[in-house]
């Protein structure tokens, strides 16, 4: 019975908080803030600084040997200077 008395308790909070937040998604002002928050961490500035260093993967090659596939190579530009 305490186990029972558990889940509907349970349920009736994850009732109530669905309900609330798809109340809260109707307002306007919630919602501008929710897509001006995800616009800011889509469009975070990714790029390389100038002295810093970075590696990519290059090629074609699959971890199973194919005759008609390149091999695989790594890509690493250090300040100006780009390694194969």
């Amino acid at each position: 019975m305490f186990q029972f008395n558990k889940i509907v308790k349970f349920l009736l909070g994850l009732g109530i908080l669905t309900f609330g937040s798809f109340l809260l998604l109707q307002i306007p002002s919630v919602q501008d803030r929710l897509l001006d928050n995800a616009i800011q961490n889509l469009a975070q500035n990714n790029m390389p600084k100038e002295d810093s260093l970075s590696a990519i993967v290059c090629g074609s090659r699959s971890p199973l040997p194919h005759s008609s596939r390149d091999e695989a190579c790594i890509l690493v530009i250090a300040g100006k200077n780009i390694y194969v």
